[in-house]
């Protein structure tokens, strides 16, 4: 892991869960622009990278590293190794300022559609940004007082299980960790059946806490498998508006033209009557 953290300006922990020890090309392209681009910007950074085959377990690690050993980070961008994406995101969304902002990604297939509920909240985007119920952690950022408030809200996140028990504890005790903060695990209950794990956090943070989740939603975003996935949520807002216009459209000119009719065989029963008197 590389440092350049300073202190009093944003520094970001940078966070890659690489499942099975694989990184895809783009998204190693994607990650050297964006160093150059923090380097511009005055931005604090620090990268790290994990392999375990509990996606949970990773998330959970990475947030207790962010919150426990790196005091100095202001946020935690988590990026999955099959993403790729501009560093105006990054940039886009520490603008934003808010304690949780995430992306809709894209699955990986044809035709395109994406991944988590994406619910909106507000009817209307902020700018480039929709308050959701609930979104994927394909690329997520979080900021330090977030955790804060949900270890003062919902304590019961610390794991109450010493380290070495836990069946990650040689990966957990390499990273200096005396605790493990678990805001990912799944919840599970009957009113909603088993939650997946980022939308679990979304869940504790909006419900358990009180507070909101956002997404940018201009940027293309690409969820790379047998092809690079990649479309912004954005645009297919643009296209699913532009259909129902259409089809708005389409309606009214089938009431029109019915309109049409029958004003035409009203006037020509009116005719009719007028000749017969």
């Amino acid at each position: 892991m590389t440092d350049t953290f300073v202190k009093g300006r944003p520094n970001i922990f940078f966070a890659f869960p690489a499942y099975g020890g694989r990184v895809m090309t783009e998204f190693m392209m994607s990650n050297i622009e964006l160093a150059q681009a923090l380097k511009s910007n005055n931005i604090g950074a620090k990268f790290g990278c994990l392999s375990f085959p509990d996606v949970v377990e990773v998330r959970n690690i990475f947030l207790s590293i962010f919150y426990d050993k790196t005091p100095l980070a202001t946020h935690i961008v988590m990026a999955d190794s099959d993403m790729s994406y501009t560093p105006q995101l990054i940039l886009d969304m520490l603008d934003f300022d808010h304690p949780v902002v995430g992306i809709i990604a894209t699955k990986k297939k044809y035709p395109i559609e994406f991944v988590g509920r994406g619910q909106k909240v507000e009817p209307e985007p902020v700018g480039n940004f929709m308050q959701v119920d609930g979104c994927g952690t394909g690329v997520i950022m979080i900021t330090r007082e977030c955790i804060s408030e949900m270890l003062l809200k919902i304590p019961s996140i610390v794991d109450p299980y010493p380290i070495d028990r836990h069946p990650a504890s040689d990966l957990i005790s390499a990273q200096g960790l005396t605790r493990l903060i678990r805001p990912f695990d799944p919840i599970v209950n009957m009113e909603i059946g088993r939650l997946s794990e980022d939308l679990s956090f979304s869940n504790r943070w909006i419900y358990g806490c009180g507070g909101e989740v956002w997404c940018e939603i201009s940027h293309a975003v690409g969820h790379i498998g047998y092809h690079e996935f990649k479309a912004s949520y954005l645009s297919f807002l643009d296209a699913k508006k532009a259909q129902e216009d259409e089809r708005t459209a389409a309606e009214q000119h089938e009431i029109d033209l019915q309109l049409a009719v029958d004003e035409t065989r009203i006037r020509e029963l009116n005719e009719m009557d007028e000749a017969a008197e």
